[in-house]
C-alpha cells in the first residue's frame, strides 16, 4: 500500500501590534486565512481590558488548536518610547510597540515553533524584522508615511504638522527597508504597488456578517445618511466634523439633510459633540450589515487617505449608494459616477446627497454596479489565492512583476 499519510503543513509566526477584530477586519481576515494553509502560531501586543477581551473572540473563531500568545504593554511606555523617539530619529509608530518584552517574546516564539514564515501585520510590526531569520512577509496594507505627508501639506493643527513633519520622512525610510529585506510586501491597493517586484497587491477582506440572520433589522428615519468608522482614528473624526460642520448646514439651508447616522467604536467628545436632532450616534454595534443594509446613502468623507477605506468595501458589498472623496474612489478604484459619486466642496457633497435622497433609482442603480465591483474584487476566493501567491513568490524568491492581476497568477 502506498503512504496515504497526510503531508505536515508549514509552521506560520504571525506577529501583530494590536489584536485582530471586527474592528481591524484585514488583520482579522488575513489572520483567517493565513490558518486555511498553515500551522500559525500567534503572537499578539494587547494593551487595554478590551484588547484582552478581544483576545478570548479571536479564540474562538480560529481553528482548534491555533496557538496564540499576548504580551500586555502599556499605552504609557508607549508613549514614552515614542516621545524618546523624537530624539532617536525611530518612527514614532514603531517606537510605540518596540518593547524590550514583545522583542523577547518575538525571539523565544521563533525559536520554539521553528516557522518556515514569519508574517508582520503592519508597518508598526515591521521593526522587528531583524529578530527573525527565514521567509519574512510583511503586510504594510498602505505605505502610512503618504498619509502623513497629505497632513503636513493639509492640516491646519500645529501640533499636527510638527508630528507629520517628524514622522513622513521616518516611515518612508522604515517602508523602504521592509521593502529591501523582506521576502514580500503586501499592500491592499493598487494605487500603492511600487515598482519592486517583491510589492504584491492583496486585497482587504471584510468582517461583514452576510448570513440570513445576522444582527436584527434596524429602522433608519427616511431619508438617512450612514457614516461606520473607528471613531478613536482621526482621519474619521475629522471627516465627520467636516460634514457635520459644512456640508450638513448646506443641506438644511435646502430642506433636505437627513438623518445621518454614525455607527463605530471609540468615540470620545469631539464625536459626542456632534450629536443633534438630526446626527445621531449609535456607537459600537455586534453587526454593521443590518445598518448599512436600511441606509440611503453611505458617505465617506475621508480628506486625507491610504489604502482602502474599509466603509467603502462594506457598502459596496452590500450594494449601497456611496458618495465618498475622490482620493478614496481612486484608491479603490471605483469610477465617479458608475460605481459611486464622488464630491469634493461642501456644496458638491450637498448636490451628490440631496440628488441621492431625491432619486430611488439612481440609489439602485450605484448599489447594483457597486456590488458588482465588489463581487469581482473583493470575492474570498479571489483574495486567498492572492494572499496564496504571494507567500509562494515569497518562499521561492520569484517575483512577480506587480502591475500583473491577481487573475494573470490564479
Amino acid at each position: 500500500m502506498g503512504d496515504t499519510s497526510t503531508p505536515q503543513r508549514k509552521r506560520l509566526l504571525f506577529v501583530a501590534p494590536w489584536v485582530p477584530s471586527k474592528q481591524r477586519p484585514r488583520s482579522l481576515g488575513i489572520l483567517s486565512a493565513l490558518v486555511m494553509d498553515f500551522e500559525v502560531t500567534v503572537l499578539l501586543l494587547v494593551w487595554s481590558e478590551q484588547d484582552a477581551e478581544d483576545v478570548g473572540h479571536l479564540v474562538d473563531v480560529l481553528p482548534q488548536g491555533t496557538s496564540v500568545h499576548t504580551v500586555r504593554l502599556s499605552r504609557v511606555g508607549g508613549l514614552a518610547r515614542a516621545l524618546l523617539a523624537v530624539l532617536t530619529g525611530r518612527p514614532l509608530q514603531q517606537a510605540f510597540t518596540d518593547a524590550r518584552r514583545a522583542r523577547s517574546a518575538i525571539k523565544t516564539l521563533h525559536a520554539s515553533a521553528e516557522p518556515d514564515l514569519i508574517f508582520f501585520n503592519v508597518i508598526r510590526s515591521a521593526n522587528f524584522l531583524p529578530l527573525v531569520t527565514g521567509v519574512r512577509v510583511v503586510d504594510l496594507d498602505e505605505f502610512r508615511s503618504d498619509y502623513y505627508r497629505q497632513l503636513l501639506a493639509s492640516s491646519r493643527n500645529p501640533a499636527w504638522r510638527v508630528i507629520a513633519s517628524i514622522e513622513a520622512g521616518r516611515l518612508r525610510r522604515a517602508e523602504e527597508q521592509a521593502v529591501r529585506e523582506a521576502d514580500a510586501v503586501l499592500v491592499s491597493s493598487p494605487a500603492e504597488l511600487r515598482s519592486e517586484g517583491v510589492v504584491r497587491l492583496v486585497r482587504s477582506p471584510h468582517a461583514l456578517d452576510l448570513s440570513a440572520n445576522a444582527g436584527t433589522p434596524v429602522v433608519l428615519d427616511e431619508p438617512s445618511v450612514l457614516f461606520v468608522g473607528r471613531l478613536s482614528y482621526r482621519a474619521n473624526r475629522e471627516a465627520l466634523a467636516w460634514y457635520v460642520h459644512r456640508v450638513m448646514p448646506e443641506l438644511r439651508r435646502r430642506g433636505t439633510p437627513g438623518a445621518l447616522y454614525i455607527v463605530g467604536r471609540g468615540a470620545g467628545s469631539d464625536v459626542t459633540s456632534l450629536v443633534a436632532d438630526d446626527v445621531r450616534l449609535v456607537g459600537a454595534v455586534d453587526e454593521v450589515a443590518p445598518y448599512y443594509s436600511a441606509a440611503d446613502v453611505c458617505i465617506v468623507p475621508i480628506q486625507m487617505a491610504t489604502g482602502v477605506q474599509m466603509k467603502l468595501i462594506e457598502a459596496a458589498v452590500l450594494g449601497r449608494a456611496i458618495v465618498t472623496t475622490k482620493i478614496s474612489a481612486d484608491r479603490a478604484g471605483l469610477q465617479a459616477g458608475v460605481h459611486c459619486l464622488v464630491a469634493e466642496t461642501p456644496e458638491e457633497w450637498a448636490d451628490a446627497v440631496q440628488t441621492l435622497h431625491e432619486s430611488p433609482q439612481r440609489r439602485a442603480e450605484l448599489g447594483a454596479h457597486a456590488r458588482a465591483w465588489a463581487a469581482e474584487t473583493y470575492d474570498s476566493r479571489v483574495i486567498q489565492q492572492s494572499l496564496r501567491r504571494a507567500l509562494v513568490d515569497a518562499v521561492t524568491g520569484r517575483g512577480v512583476a506587480p502591475h500583473e492581476s491577481e487573475a494573470e497568477h490564479a
